[in-house]
């Protein structure tokens, strides 16, 4: 087979590969519908201001005063409900686009650009199809704002950072400077586990500079510093204050080590599991191996990709951290939420792991003096990753499934009736009250929780549409509880 014809049959794969997992998260996308809880903060944003829902969540819940913004700024916050499934779309074309720009500042040559386009589309297949939660991670929105796009924020400024070295002229280097920094303060107010991912990006570049280049290393520092600020206003919000208090009680300093322990038992059994008991992520990081760089590494690269391997891995077990600090417990729940951000740092450590690998044991060498076994194996792994896809059971293979058994479309129906209820109530009435059905199956690979519960046993949730809607009272079929009833029972 010709050198010509193996290289359009890789390009073949990887598209189709990637095609077929995109497919089907796009999928999900139109089948995804909002939560109680994104109702509730869009609300919230849009009543108040995004300025005043801010400082009022900064006060009194959390310190993300980044994504505490992003509350305000999407489709439901203006009222575009139906907008809610492009959001799904936004996240995975920007996470594959970020990771493309990172990547591609650090290997420029022209030669890699389609590798890079296409493993980030991998990375990007397999992150998805692997990832803990779904939900979490993409389908809902407010929960993707924590767990997926911090790392699109990461990636993108990392990325302009590397440009920043290479430009030349002062307004080129004053602009990615600018870009970096705007980019670095709305990655950090995001989630209090990418305040160590952003701190131990910024420590490495750091000692990258100090030991390599200290000339360069003014561009850092005022980063660090700016990065230290943001820090410092997350971890001094009161009301990330507030809620760690509730999460304290009853706690001790044993309790609290004794569940940081059987955090990191989760910590590498999840690394395992992702590593041995799947089709995906070695031999996507094996393909990363064949193919970067392409050239003989220098002992130098070869001792940065180490230390860079145990930076990830190190990151990603720090980044559970926060949860089990002052969120975890001993009922041995696996927290999939917190997961889905953690399997991004692996995915990277275990490709330069891989890299690393493959360089000191020559095989890479082997590869370059025989490029068409190169493409061999490429396909190989192309293949065998394929079939993993569609016969293993991933989330891209449950997606399928709830298609196929109409999951899916029944929820979809389901909440468009709900709208359609809510739509056609009369505005004249001296009391607007909803009846609506309970969601019979909603589907666990595009939805999850809070939803309205029976007899307003969480008021919380059903305030949630009351207040985005403007109705005064959404109760589910069946319901003994109403806010009338409430009303008269305190009356009386």
């Amino acid at each position: 087979m010709s050198n010509r014809l193996t290289k359009l049959l890789l390009v073949i794969l990887s598209a189709g590969f990637s095609a077929w997992c995109l497919a089907w998260l796009f999928a999900g996308a139109w089948f995804c519908e909002p939560n109680a809880e994104d109702f509730s903060l869009a609300a919230k944003a849009r009543d108040e201001g995004i300025i005043a829902s801010t400082v009022s969540l900064l006060l009194t819940y959390d310190g993300r005063y980044f994504t505490n913004i992003l509350h305000g700024v999407n489709p439901l916050a203006i009222g575009f409900t139906k907008g809610y499934k492009l959001m799904p779309v936004a996240g995975i074309f920007m996470f594959a686009l970020s990771l493309f720009f990172m990547l591609n500042a650090l290997l420029p040559a022209r030669e890699y650009r389609p590798q890079l386009i296409f493993y980030s589309l991998i990375f990007t297949s397999v992150h998805f199809a692997l990832t803990p939660s779904l939900p979490h991670d993409l389908y809902w929105m407010v929960s993707s704002f924590v767990f997926l796009y911090p790392w699109i924020f990461v990636f993108f400024w990392l990325g302009s950072f590397i440009h920043l070295q290479r430009a030349s002229g002062n307004s080129a280097q004053k602009g990615w400077y600018l870009l970096t920094t705007l980019l670095l303060i709305c990655g950090t107010g995001m989630s209090e586990m990418f305040l160590i991912v952003n701190a131990v990006a910024l420590f490495f570049l750091s000692g990258y500079y100090f030991l390599q280049d200290k000339k360069r290393l003014h561009d850092v520092l005022p980063l660090a510093i700016i990065g230290i600020g943001c820090i410092l206003l997350f971890i001094l919000s009161p009301g990330i204050h507030h809620r760690a208090s509730e999460f304290n009680e009853g706690r001790n300093i044993l309790f609290t080590i004794q569940t940081i322990g059987y955090g990191t038992k989760d910590f590498f059994a999840s690394l395992l599991n992702w590593t041995f008991r799947n089709p995906l992520m070695l031999p996507a990081a094996l393909l990363a191996a064949l193919y970067f760089p392409a050239k003989k590494p220098a002992a130098a690269d070869k001792k940065m990709l180490f230390v860079l391997t145990v930076s990830l891995l190190l990151t990603a077990w720090l980044m559970t951290i926060p949860f089990y600090l002052f969120m975890g417990d001993h009922t041995g729940a696996y927290p999939n939420r917190i997961y889905t951000s953690v399997l991004t740092a692996y995915q990277l450590a275990l490709t330069t792991a891989v890299i690393l690998v493959v360089h000191y044991t020559n095989l890479s060498g082997f590869f370059r003096r025989f490029s068409y076994l190169r493409n061999y194996t490429a396909m190989v792994l192309l293949l065998g990753m394929f079939a993993g896809v569609l016969l293993s059971d991933n989330n891209i293979s449950r997606l399928k499934n709830e298609y196929d058994t109409g999951i899916l479309h029944q929820f979809k129906d389901e909440m468009e009736l709900r709208y359609t209820l809510i739509n056609h109530l009369n505005t004249d009435a001296p009391c607007n009250a909803v009846t609506l059905d309970a969601l019979s199956n909603p589907p666990r690979t595009i939805w999850f929780p809070p939803d309205i519960e029976s007899d307003r046993s969480h008021p919380h949730w059903n305030r949630a549409y009351e207040l985005y809607f403007g109705i005064d009272e959404v109760r589910l079929y069946n319901d003994t509880t109403t806010i009338s009833k409430i009303l008269m029972n305190d009356a009386l």
